[in-house]
C-alpha cells in the first residue's frame, strides 16, 4: 500500500509534464505553418503578377530574352523570306557568319563575316574569310582581319593585321600598323602606326602617319613622310614629301621634290621643283628646274639651265650652262662656264 501511494503521484506528475510538452509543440507548429503559408501566398501573388505583365506585352518581358513565350516567334515567314519583329533588337555576342563557314578560321569574339564559298584542299566548299580578331569584320573573298577591331570590307586576299587597321578593297593589300589603312589598289602595305596608302600598286607607308596617295612602287619610310603619286618615288626623312614624278628622292628633313625625274632634295627644308637629275643639298637650298643642276650652299638656288652648281651661301644661278657660283651672295645670270668666286660677285653671261 505504501508503494502504490508513492508511485501514483509520480505517474500523475509525469503525465501532466508530457501533456504540457505536447501541447506547446502543437502551438509552435501551428505558428510556423501560418507564417510560412503567408510567405508562400506572397510569392504566388508575385508570380501571378509577373505572368500577367508578360502576357499583357504579348509574351515579351523586359528582364530577360528567355521570358518570351514560345508561341510568339520573333519572325514572320513566307515561302522565301523571314521578316523580324520590328519591335525587337537582336544580340549575337559571339558573332555572325553570312554564307559559308571557314573551318580553318579561329573566329574572334563579336565578329562579322560575309563569306561566299571557297574550295578546300579536299574539294569541299567552305568559307575563306577569317575575322580572327576581337570585333573584326571581313567581306569579300579570302580576306583576313586578325587585329582587334580590324576590318576588311572588300576585295580579295587582303589582310588587316594591326589593331583597328582597315583595308577597303583591292588585291593582296596589307594594313599592318595600328590604326593603319589601305584603300584599294594592289600589293600595297601600310606598316607604320596610323599610316595610309590610297590606291596604286606596290606602295609602302612605313613611318608613323606616313601617307602614299597612289602611283606605283612609292615608299614613305619616315614619320609623317608622304608621296603623292608617281613612279618609284621615296620620302625617307621626317616630314619629307614627293609630289609625283619618277625616281625622285626627298631625303632631307622637311624637304620636297615636286615632280620631274631622278631629282633629290637632301638638305633640311630643301626643295627641287622639276626638271631632271637636279639636287638640293644645302640647308634651305633649291633647284627649280633644268637638268643636272646642284644647289649646294645654305640658302643657295639654281633656277634652271644645265649642269650649274651654286656653292656659296645665298648664291644664285639663274640659267645657262656649266656655271658655278662659289662666293657668298654671288650670282650668275646665264652664259656658259662662268665662275663667280668673290663675295657679292655678279656675272651676266
Amino acid at each position: 500500500m505504501i508503494i502504490e501511494k508513492i508511485i501514483s503521484p509520480a505517474l500523475a506528475l509525469l503525465c501532466v509534464t508530457l501533456c504540457f510538452a505536447i501541447g506547446y509543440q502543437q502551438i509552435q507548429f501551428s505558428n510556423f505553418t501560418n507564417e510560412n503559408n503567408a510567405k508562400f501566398a506572397a510569392i504566388n501573388n508575385a508570380i501571378l503578377t509577373l505572368k500577367n505583365q508578360i502576357e499583357a506585352k504579348g509574351g515579351r518581358g523586359d528582364t530577360h530574352p528567355m521570358e518570351r513565350r514560345l508561341d510568339s516567334p520573333p519572325f514572320t515567314c513566307d515561302e522565301k523570306w523571314c521578316t523580324a519583329d520590328a519591335s525587337l533588337r537582336f544580340n549575337f555576342p559571339e558573332g555572325i557568319v553570312i554564307g559559308k563557314i571557314n573551318t580553318d578560321c579561329d573566329y574572334g569574339w563579336g565578329t562579322l563575316s560575309v563569306d561566299a564559298q571557297g574550295v578546300h584542299d579536299d574539294g569541299t566548299t567552305i568559307g575563306n574569310n577569317c575575322p580572327s580578331g576581337v570585333g573584326a569584320v571581313t567581306f569579300g573573298s579570302s580576306n583576313i582581319a586578325s587585329g582587334d577591331y580590324s576590318t576588311v570590307t572588300g576585295g580579295d586576299s587582303n589582310k588587316a593585321l594591326g589593331n583597328h587597321a582597315s583595308v577597303s578593297g583591292g588585291y593582296q593589300n596589307k594594313a599592318v600598323g595600328k590604326t593603319s589603312s589601305v584603300t584599294g589598289g594592289q600589293n600595297n602595305k601600310a606598316k607604320g602606326e596610323q599610316s595610309s596608302v590610297i590606291g596604286g600598286g606596290v606602295n609602302e607607308a612605313l613611318g608613323i602617319q606616313a601617307t602614299i596617295s597612289g602611283g606605283y612602287g612609292n615608299k614613305a619610310s619616315s614619320d609623317n613622310a608622304s608621296v603623292s603619286g608617281g613612279y618609284r618615288n621615296k620620302a625617307s626623312a621626317q616630314c619629307a614629301s614627293v609630289l609625283g614624278g619618277k625616281n625622285n628622292h626627298a631625303t632631307g628633313k622637311r624637304s620636297t621634290v615636286s615632280g620631274g625625274g631622278r631629282n633629290t632634295a637632301a638638305g633640311v627644308y630643301s626643295s627641287v621643283s622639276s626638271g631632271g637629275r637636279n639636287s638640293a643639298y644645302g640647308y634651305y637650298s633649291s633647284a627649280s628646274g633644268g637638268w643636272g643642276n646642284r644647289a649646294m650652299g645654305t640658302r643657295s638656288s639654281v633656277l634652271g639651265g644645265y649642269l650649274n652648281v651654286s656653292d656659296g651661301l645665298k648664291s644664285l644661278i639663274s640659267g645657262g650652262k656649266r656655271n658655278r657660283a662659289i662666293g657668298k651672295l654671288s650670282s650668275i645670270s646665264g652664259g656658259e662656264g662662268n665662275i663667280a668666286k668673290g663675295k657679292g660677285t655678279s656675272m651676266f653671261g
